[in-house]
């Protein structure tokens, strides 16, 4: 999972506050950090942080969200990772909220989430391999 998110940061731009709060919530802070924790973190006060981020045209918890929902879909997609374990990685304090969350980003739970994408990837294994042939 580490490694994950190290390849996640890599790919990500880091200009700007809005790169620097991407870095620091995918780093060790983690996306259940709150404003307060992230502007500490960059040495700034948290209302300098809200209007930093507003300049650019974002929210924290815009950035939170796109950041979990991304996290999210690789996580299910990648690994077999259990329920509670992507809630903690993802920050959300309970199967509710993560369910929510789910159906509100991609339209289905996170159980189903997983299914379609790994039929998914079967169908693009299989196509390859008649290509193959």
């Amino acid at each position: 999972m580490e490694e994950q998110c190290r390849a996640q940061l890599e790919r990500r731009q880091v200009d700007g506050i809005t790169g620097q709060v991407r870095q620091s919530l995918l780093g060790a802070t983690g996306l259940a950090a709150s404003l307060e924790e992230i502007a500490n973190q960059l040495a700034m006060a948290p209302r300098s942080l809200h209007r930093r981020l507003t300049e650019e045209g974002t929210t924290f918890r815009k950035l939170v969200e796109a950041e979990r929902k991304q996290l999210a879909g690789q996580l299910l997609e990648n690994t077999a990772m259990k329920q509670a374990d992507l809630e903690f990685q993802l920050g959300y304090g309970g199967s509710t909220a993560i369910a929510r969350a789910f159906r509100r980003w991609f339209g289905r739970s996170p159980s189903e989430y997983r299914k379609v994408s790994k039929r998914s990837a079967l169908i693009v294994s299989r196509s390859i391999e008649l290509a193959d042939t």
